[in-house]
């Protein structure tokens, strides 16, 4: 069978990091223009916030992102941009623009991406980087990263008044050894506009452990975002992690008694009054229990702390605060320590080569109050939403849908599949045992859980069952079939928050605990992901698993949210599968050929870098020489046709193409789909082939996928659904 071949294209993977935006400059005329829309989930009005928004361009549309900004109406406002992504011919395929306008409360804002007037002047960088440290003045904030000792915020002033007493501090408490921070091995100033400034620190604590930490900050905000990741580069298989804790020395005004203080709690009134001359601790145990100076209850705290007064104040606020326990904040005569692992929920295994980042703001000076009442969702930049329609238009993310026709039946089974999924996270059980299996004879005592929460856990699924022992005892998911992918999906077609919640949750989750930072023994694993075990981490299972591989989400969450660390992640899984083409065997399943196309066409498309797209066609030749074009019993063979449909969508490969059409006769034959995993290389081959009788089978199967209450079953058939509907 012959089809239509693809034209092939490949280009120079760049990066532009201009920034322009100034409301007193008038916007060109631009046909077609993508409209953005941004909610705010909070009671009360965002004033002057940050805001930020990924733009999909077609091909060709965009040669770069200088001119481009937000406007609300005829009113620019200040905005930067920077492209994150390009098609093969060079054009702009992804841009991140970020810019600061107002919002209503419990209400939303449209703004379109408009092209700002050749010539216009951008005001002052926020950040300023210097040989011996890197300055941010936010024009209400004003701190300075030094480089050659550790201080993640020193000489930190609100106008002209100190915010902090003296410099941020860092430690890491493993096996009752404290660690501190080392002076930081590389600082670099990542973004830097008019609007925004983000710092990245890489360093060593003194043991085998290691940080990285980025630093945000925004104009016209007394506000500092805090993206913080601790790796493990211990030898040793498992190390006790005991406490991990940053300390905020406050300014002497806030150290005297009588110090006001706001502690927030989910679903009730804030704890609130003048600070104890004891001080005060409030810490998340688990999911269920909390403790505040010594009187434990059950409940959520919902990760924001103000100190001080309405002038003068100090608010943390961290995100996903107890969906993350153990977490807790501590308030003492000098200082407030903020414990992303709190000590008093015990200590947990922090396996060799895992990773866990921590996010948090915080906010000073007259801000310090307001910001402290809003949800932590809220504390760093909203993110917006452009049109489904226009999106798919563009066809810069794959698979993407809008909802109309078919696709609005689709989505409403979804969001009521993500939505039993949420309230089964709730009731899961599981025993938190810190062991590989479910043993009789184990000398480990049970733990038993109820709900899918805690640090390492936080993002995942879990397979249902206490003691389930599909890989040992209470097997995590590690998002198999990639969930990540599906829920940034359902946000892009959707525009439901919830849909972007859980996209982020699942790509940090992916991208730090899920992946393999270090490894003595295997140093060539090390960037790729662990497939489905207990501990997430653990090897006592087996190591890597080819069929167990995904790169979509992490790029979908970078184009979406703007982390690059999603697309670092995505490549470091890719540079692992071209590694592994010299040495490749034939023989595995099916999908052990057919996931590493996907993952590294994916990375392909995201960076224009031909090696991926070399080493995808050589999983593509060696999968149609050990499994023929027939159908069995065996469903993995439509993960194989489904990379090779992928793969050949750009390279036009005709021996592909050959292969794919005596499959696609094969299931046919077979009496159609037994499995709808058999069929997006169908849906692939009647869109590009303009068969409609293959097209109508794919769409055909879409009202008979089942999503099930758990992660599996919901990722498998949204994954489709979104697969199947989009071609």
């Amino acid at each position: 069978m012959r089809f239509p071949s693809l034209i092939r294209f490949v280009g120079a993977y760049a990066v532009l990091s201009l920034c322009f935006g100034c409301a007193a400059l008038a916007a060109a005329p631009m046909g077609g223009q993508t409209v953005v829309t941004f909610q705010n989930p909070a009671a009360i009005a965002l004033t002057q916030w940050p805001l930020r928004v990924g733009v999909p361009f077609a091909r060709g549309a965009r040669s770069d992102v200088a001119n481009l900004a937000l406007s609300e109406g005829k009113t620019l406002r200040p905005s930067q941009a920077r492209a994150l992504s390009r098609w093969p011919d060079g054009s702009v395929r992804w841009a991140i623009v970020d810019a600061i306008a107002n919002l209503p409360a419990h209400g939303a804002a449209k703004l379109s991406v408009t092209t700002v007037a050749t010539g216009a002047v951008a005001r002052a960088s926020v950040a300023l980087d210097e040989a011996d440290r890197v300055i941010i003045d936010t024009g209400k904030l004003r701190f300075e990263i030094p480089k050659q000792r550790f201080a993640l915020l020193e000489n930190l002033k609100v106008g002209e008044a100190a915010g902090l007493s003296g410099s941020v501090t860092d430690s890491l408490k493993i096996d009752e050894k404290v660690l501190s921070p080392q002076p930081p091995l590389n600082v670099r100033i990542i973004d830097n506009g008019p609007v925004r400034a983000l710092v990245e620190l890489r360093g060593h604590y003194n043991g085998a452990f290691d940080y990285l930490i980025r630093v945000e900050a925004y104009a016209g905000h007394a506000a500092v975002r805090i993206l913080h990741t601790f790796e493990s580069h211990s030898s040793d298989a498992d190390n006790r992690l005991a406490d991990l804790t940053l300390g905020f020395p406050l300014p002497d005004e806030q150290q005297r008694g009588g110090s006001r203080f706001r502690l927030g709690r989910d679903g009730h009134p804030a704890s609130e009054g003048n600070l104890p001359s004891t001080g005060l601790s409030a810490v998340q145990l688990d999911n269920h229990r909390l403790e505040v100076s010594g009187k434990s209850g059950d409940g959520h705290l919902d990760g924001t702390l103000h100190l001080g007064s309405a002038e003068k104040g100090l608010a943390l606020i961290g995100r996903w605060f107890w969906q993350q326990y153990p977490q807790a904040f501590e308030v003492t005569g000098q200082q407030v320590r903020y414990h992303l692992w709190a000590g008093q929920g015990g200590s947990t295994l922090a396996g060799s080569g895992s990773a866990k980042t921590h996010e948090l703001v915080v906010v000073f000076g007259s801000e310090a109050m307001p910001a402290a009442q809003q949800p932590a969702a809220v504390a760093g930049p909203l993110i917006g939403h452009v049109d489904a329609a226009q999106m798919r238009a563009t066809r810069a993310l794959r698979n993407v849908i809008d909802s109309s026709g078919a696709g609005a039946a689709f989505l409403q089974e979804f969001k009521s599949a993500v939505g039993r999924y949420r309230e089964r996270r709730n009731s899961e059980a599981w025993d938190d045992r810190d062991e590989a299996t479910c043993a009789p004879d184990s000398k480990l005592p049970s733990h038993p859980r109820t709900g899918l929460y805690g640090m390492w856990n936080w993002g995942d699924w879990n397979y249902p069952g206490y003691h389930d022992t599909t890989k040992g005892c209470d097997a995590w998911g590690n998002l198999e079939y990639d969930l990540t992918q599906v829920m940034a999906l359902g946000f892009a077609a959707s525009g439901d928050a919830t849909m972007l919640e859980e996209t982020i949750a699942a790509a940090r989750h992916f991208m730090d605990v899920d992946r393999i930072h270090f490894s003595t023994k295997h140093p060539s694993w090390v960037g790729m992901n662990h497939p489905k075990n207990p501990r997430h981490f653990s090897f006592e299972l087996g190591g890597v698993d080819l069929g167990h591989t995904w790169t979509e989400g992490l790029i979908s969450y970078t184009m979406l949210t703007g982390d690059e660390r999603g697309l670092e992640a995505a490549r470091a899984i890719g540079e692992y599968l071209v590694a592994r083409v010299p040495s490749l065997a034939l023989k595995g399943n099916p999908r052990q050929w057919g996931w590493p196309q996907i993952a590294l066409v994916a990375v392909y498309e995201a960076t224009a870098d031909k090696r991926y797209l070399d080493a995808a066609e050589a999983y593509a030749k060696g999968g149609m020489s050990v499994h023929p074009p027939a159908i069995t019993k065996d469903w993995k063979i439509g993960i194989l046709a489904e990379g090779l449909a992928y793969t050949q969508s750009v390279s036009a490969d005709p021996k592909i193409g050959e292969w794919l059409g005596k499959y696609a006769a094969a299931v046919v034959a077979y009496g159609g789909p037994r499995d709808a995993r058999l069929l997006p290389a169908l849906a692939y081959l009647g869109r590009a082939g303009k068969m409609p009788e293959y097209s109508k089978l794919a769409s055909g199967a879409v009202t008979k996928l089942e999503f099930g209450g758990w992660g599996k079953p919901l990722t498998i058939a949204g994954r489709l659904g979104f697969s199947l509907l989009s071609q």
